[in-house]
């Protein structure tokens, strides 16, 4: 598999004084992970990780909008990492947002993106989707909660950019992550020898999903979205470039968790132990 990176960057040491005791921790490493997709539309790429995290991140057992502030572009996210006894389930509440990378279709392929306030809309190509997000502390926890979904205090800071390329003559999308976190009861070690690999899990997951649907991957190129009105659409059309609202929560149930299970763990861990002895 061509295409595959990961970046890790670490703080030097003589950064550290500049943290007070109260502040973030100073060892927290920057990841980086891309993944070329076979797909034309970035949009299709950025819906999925948007509205539909759940259906296809295995480590996720909740995703629900707390606060809209931005129709289809900022909130306020909730996210219900799994996580194996005896750790307990964590919580990861984020303050996210979404920007349409626009270019004109006159201009050459390398000239720089636009954002989508600054371009005819009728004249514009979608070039890529940047999707932003920092972990916030907003709201209390729900007394509804049971006692074993208590959430644990962690830092998360995940930056997303899908980008339109051509390989091999053909149009694709290369799809990066950028990550910073401190999860709470696990070492430097284990950062070092794992966080990666759960990265590149993600983006092999999240391609799978595409690979399932030859029809996506015949996607016309994207015309930019129009301005979000204050009625919701009420027609619930498949085609996967329409942005669908998220509903107020979004559960994966066991039954989902075993199917995706038995239809992916095989492939997607063949493909990722292949692709991390090569690089590795």
């Amino acid at each position: 598999m061509s295409g595959f990176e990961i970046a890790v960057n670490k703080l030097p040491k003589s950064n550290n004084q500049q943290y007070s005791p109260g502040s973030i921790s100073p060892f927290i490493r920057t990841w980086r992970c891309s993944l070329l997709f076979p797909v034309k539309d970035p949009q299709l790429i950025a819906d999925k990780y948007w509205n539909d995290r759940v259906s296809w991140d295995e480590n996720l057992l909740r995703a629900e909008v707390m606060e809209e502030l931005v129709p289809e572009k900022v909130q306020i996210h909730r996210i219900l990492f799994n996580a194996l006894p005896p750790q307990p389930a964590r919580e990861c509440r984020l303050l996210r947002g979404r920007q349409v990378l626009l270019k004109s279709r006159h201009a050459s392929f390398s000239a720089p993106y636009t954002m989508d306030s600054s371009v005819n809309p009728e004249d514009a190509t979608v070039m890529g989707v940047a999707i932003v997000s920092t972990s916030v502390n907003h709201g209390i926890v729900v007394p509804e909660v049971p006692q074993e979904l208590m959430p644990s205090a962690h830092f998360s800071k995940e930056h997303l950019i899908v980008e339109r390329t051509i390989v091999d003559s053909r149009a694709a999308c290369r799809v990066t992550i950028i990550s910073e976190a401190d999860i709470k009861g696990f070492s430097q070690e284990w950062y070092s020898s794992q966080w990666g690999h759960y990265l590149l899990r993600r983006l092999l997951a999240l391609r799978h999903c595409f690979a399932q649907s030859p029809d996506s991957l015949q996607a016309s190129d994207s015309t930019p979205p129009s301005p979000p009105s204050n009625s919701i659409p009420v027609s619930s059309a498949s085609p996967p470039r329409i942005l669908v609202p998220i509903p107020s929560s979004t559960t994966k149930s066991e039954s989902e968790d075993q199917s995706d299970q038995s239809i992916d763990e095989d492939s997607s861990q063949e493909e990722a132990t292949q692709i991390l002895s090569e690089a590795f």
